[in-house]
């Protein structure tokens, strides 16, 4: 497996994890078992963390364009035409 799988993987992971910790809090501060500012507090920071640890797990890659190929044209035979007399069609 390459690195950048294993790398990607690890941040979907914690991504699910923190999606899953954000669910058990809001279910925390609906019930009033914890204060509602300290879950906002709980939540922002997590939110920002998480995103910075996937920042220094995955660093940013520059898209470049693959270069696109000229083809150059075909070269055609030219085609030489005649006249029939008659109607009839050349062979």
């Amino acid at each position: 497996m390459n690195l950048t799988n294993i790398k990607q993987a690890v941040c979907k992971f914690l991504f699910l994890v923190e999606a899953a910790a954000l669910f058990i809090l809001l279910s925390a501060a609906i019930q009033g078992s914890i204060a509602l500012p300290a879950a906002v507090g709980y939540a922002i920071a997590s939110f920002v963390g998480v995103n910075l640890l996937s920042c220094l797990i995955l660093p940013t890659e520059e898209i470049q364009p693959s270069p696109r190929r000229t083809v150059a044209p075909a070269v055609r035979q030219p085609v030489s035409l005649r006249v029939v007399p008659g109607g009839r069609h050349a062979a």
